[in-house]
């Protein structure tokens, strides 16, 4: 996932932009004074979540289960 990093004052000037972005899939961190204040992102459908546990799954399985030669 992109992440793109702007101030306050340009999210404020360009919200509905920084929204269309995310809906696109990038993550926008927002800053004031430098320092990282808020992260809009978007949101992980139920789909998605599910696909990603199984991928977490099907990793367990195969590495519990076999040779984790060069594995340190």
């Amino acid at each position: 996932m992109k992440t793109r990093t702007v101030t306050a004052t340009e999210a404020n000037r360009s919200f509905s932009k920084l929204l269309r972005a995310v809906e696109h899939g990038e993550r926008v961190e927002i800053t004031s004074h430098g320092r990282k204040v808020a992260v809009i992102a978007p949101v992980e459908t139920k789909a998605a979540r599910e696909t990603r546990v199984e991928a977490i799954e099907h990793l367990k399985e195969r590495w519990s289960g076999g040779s984790q030669s060069g594995v340190r």
